[in-house]
């Protein structure tokens, strides 16, 4: 007896779904096996058995969402056949699974309406949205903004397609254009999801005397009084930045708690124990109810207000500092998430992968003939990576402000007015990149001299990139289109972006650092003062925070090969 149409209880694990496939009659013994396969593997990856992973495809999800093809060491077709064998196990053996791709035809109606629809990447962006609907009994003529609310939570609870916010927002700009110009599409409007994280109002969302209050308090903070009591050091430019920031998300933070943006009149009122309690407790519920560093520099901020400006009395500052101590992690140092991401490169061919990822770039560019902007583009991003990786792990902020004849420097430096040219002559050797302290978070000079192969790549960007990325010229090594400093989060995006396209790794600009710290540790275990000077830390105590611990792995390895060695060597000793 077939037991294709029998109903099964859906299996709590994937052991259980390996089971099941067993009862199914319907398919090949090929098919079976290569579906084993998939969970098997899939398993694997995770890191269990086929019995430890939960047959949970929205909670798989989560847990699988931005790995690569290269971080789990499978080849990219591999991974997509493993996921697909994965979902459609999941979907044969009980499961309610939205595919990755458009299965089946669509019904009649909506086949109709995406005929009519020219452009196939247009029809991509609308096919799994009506072949959800199709399945779930929906017409055109009945589909609302609360489908489109249903099948977006179908995506993320039931289903591995990578980036649902983006298939989300495609879908309702696709169906907007397409309500507009083909005839007979549904008259519902599909809202266009807004993903951004704005956590900040706009300055004349407050009253202008907050606006004026906190002007003149960073005015403050960038002149130094030697007459002050506590006498300190102006505050960098970038830094400053970062207060102001801070002040009018923990401002934002206040209003949303419920107190009108045009009432705070001051940062008197911003340091307020309740009111500062109010601004961090809707910070900590937007962090996940986390302890973290961004929370303790929030806290910080208010008590530096609070005590050198707002004068704030004892009772207060203690109320804050007691504040401050109870949001703070007790151990500091990396995020755990950063931890994780560095585990990407305990595997060696990672390590060369983005490494080499440079002088690949470079070495395939043509020799000669004009460049597209794709290719100067791709290069540019390439010579940020090679900066960060070979020669120098700076902060985006200071890599993105980074100027030639300022900051980018030849033995003899090149004159400061911006002479560039000087930077690709042949006669040139040597190159440094030089960070004045007041341009560093922590006020510290930094210098790095570059290796030759850099320099080879940062010739060939000045000389053959940089005119094509921007007209008229710039001293800006990273500059935008009009000749400015491109801004930083979107060159980190763009770091990031081209990482992983072209080696699968999941990276940001600030693992750079981190980075750093691991590979030299891995070589020079327990030497956290290189470190201290590679990274600028003023502290010792901050760089082995961080790093402490990064060498265990490869110590781990030393004392098993010593081990294996010692058994063999007692062997030959019984011989």
């Amino acid at each position: 007896m077939s037991t294709k149409n029998i109903s099964l209880v859906s299996p709590t694990t994937l052991q259980g779904v390996i089971d099941a496939l067993a009862l199914r009659s319907d398919l090949t013994d090929q098919r079976r096996l290569d579906l084993r396969s998939s969970l098997r593997t899939f398993a694997k990856v995770m890191g269990k058995t086929p019995d430890q992973v939960p047959a949970d495809i929205g909670a798989l999800n989560s847990q699988i969402a931005g790995l690569t093809a290269q971080m789990v060491g499978l080849s990219a077709p591999r991974w997509a056949n493993v996921k697909s064998g994965l979902t459609k196990a999941l979907s044969l053996t009980g499961a309610k699974v939205v595919p990755g791709k458009r299965r089946g035809p669509l019904s009649p109606d909506w086949a109709v309406l995406l005929d009519q629809v020219g452009d196939r990447y247009e029809r991509s962006r609308l096919s799994r949205f009506m072949s959800w609907c199709t399945t779930e009994g929906i017409a055109p003529t009945n589909v609302s903004q609360v489908d489109v609310d249903r099948f977006v939570v179908a995506l993320a609870k039931e289903s591995l397609v990578e980036r649902p916010k983006a298939v989300h927002r495609d879908l309702a700009l696709a169906w907007g254009r397409c309500r507009a110009k083909v005839i007979g599409w549904p008259s519902v409007e599909v809202a266009v999801p807004n993903h951004s994280r704005a956590y900040a109002l706009a300055e004349e969302d407050f009253s202008d005397v907050f606006v004026q209050d906190v002007a003149a308090y960073l005015h403050h903070l960038a002149e130094v009084d030697p007459f002050e009591e506590t006498p300190r050091k102006a505050m960098a430019p970038t830094t400053l930045r970062d207060v102001k920031l801070r002040i009018y998300q923990l401002a934002s933070a206040l209003a949303q708690s419920g107190r009108d943006p045009k009432s705070i009149i001051g940062l008197c009122d911003l340091v307020v124990p309740e009111a500062a309690k109010a601004a961090l407790r809707v910070q900590h519920d937007r962090n996940g109810r986390r302890k973290t560093g961004q929370l303790a520099n929030y806290a910080r901020t208010l008590i530096n207000a609070a005590r050198h400006w707002v004068k704030s009395s004892e009772a207060d500052l203690d109320t804050l500092r007691a504040l401050a101590r109870s949001i703070t992690p007790k151990t500091g140092g990396m995020t755990d998430k950063n931890r994780t991401r560095l585990r990407q490169f305990d595997n060696q061919s990672a390590v060369h992968r983005l490494i080499g990822l440079p002088g690949l770039v470079f070495d395939n560019l043509p020799v000669e003939g004009r460049l597209s902007p794709a290719q100067a583009l791709r290069a540019q991003s390439a010579l940020a990576v090679a900066i960060l990786i070979l020669g120098a792990p700076l902060r985006i902020k200071n890599l993105a402000s980074l100027q030639l004849g300022v900051h980018v420097l030849e033995t003899r430096p090149i004159g400061l007015g911006g002479n560039v040219s000087n930077v690709a002559s042949k006669g040139a050797t040597t190159r440094h990149i030089v960070l004045p302290a007041l341009e560093v978070k922590n006020t510290k000079d930094l210098e790095f001299t570059l290796p030759i192969g850099l320099c080879k790549y940062l010739d060939t960007y000045v000389a053959r990139c940089l005119p094509i990325l921007v007209r008229g010229g710039s001293t800006y090594l990273f500059p935008n289109t009009t000749g400015g400093t491109k801004r930083e989060d979107g060159l980190s995006v763009q770091i990031k972006t081209f990482i992983k396209r072209e080696t699968g790794l999941i990276f940001n600009s600030h693992l750079s650092r981190h980075l750093a710290a691991k590979l030299f540790l891995e070589r020079n275990a327990g030497d956290y003062a290189t470190v201290q000077m590679l990274l600028g830390h003023k502290d010792l105590q901050t760089t082995m925070r961080a790093y402490v611990g990064l060498e265990q792995g490869d110590a781990i390895k030393r004392y098993d090969q010593m081990m294996d060695d010692l058994l063999e060597g007692g062997q030959d000793d019984d011989e």
